[in-house]
């Protein structure tokens, strides 16, 4: 009876220690599902996938947006603030400099402006120009995303504004920075800024 006894002990003792070790596997387990940082997503932007390394962000002042219905991608600074306004095109909006109704922010927007039929840059910029009928603006060339484009200063609108023509595969691209104005001098530098940020991370995708 005595050995009995003591082979069923024994047997308990090993089924409580498989018991308890699964368990604290088990408890383990779950803690990790549920403590672990996600493993965030590739850069991306409005297309999805990974971005080109140019576009990828270089700090985490900056961020990245891409439009596969545009075909481009850039890096952009993360303190403005991103919107879409139709495919292909975004808007860059910084802070708010100032209060009331006379405050003032940077913006940068990026328009797909649809098939340029063979026209170039300089073009497209002679197209525009010929809505402002007698408005002298300062003209340069210049590239953008390794392609030929053509900028113009002093176009009206709410302030003086830059923008920038470029045509890539057949397709034309508007850039417009606000304000481009001497009468705001506190958004000197944010203008700037964006502008820099953008163009020199500018890329056109396949």
């Amino acid at each position: 009876m005595a050995t009995h006894s003591r082979a069923s002990t024994d047997q308990s003792g090993v089924a409580r220690r498989a018991f308890l070790f699964l368990a604290t596997a088990v408890l383990l387990s779950l803690a990790a599902c549920g403590g672990e940082e996600p493993t965030p997503p590739p850069t991306s932007g409005a297309g999805g996938g990974k971005l080109p390394e140019k576009c990828a962000p270089t700090s985490e002042a900056n961020a990245a947006y891409a439009s596969t219905t545009g075909r481009y991608c850039f890096q952009y600074l993360a303190r403005f603030k991103l919107s879409e306004t139709a495919p292909g095109s975004v808007v860059l909006s910084g802070p708010a400099l100032g209060e009331g109704p006379e405050s003032i922010e940077a913006s940068l927007s990026v328009q797909t402006l649809g098939p340029a039929k063979g026209r170039t840059a300089s073009q497209l910029a002679d197209a525009e120009l010929a809505l402002s009928p007698g408005v002298e603006v300062a003209r340069s060339s210049s590239t953008l995303g390794g392609e030929p484009a053509e900028v113009m200063e002093g176009l009206p609108g709410r302030t003086n504004s830059r923008q920038l023509f470029v045509v890539y595969a057949d397709t034309g691209y508007r850039l417009i920075l606000q304000p481009v104005d001497e009468a705001f001098p506190q958004a000197t530098g944010d203008v700037q800024a964006v502008w820099d940020s953008v163009t020199s991370s500018f890329t056109f995708l396949p």
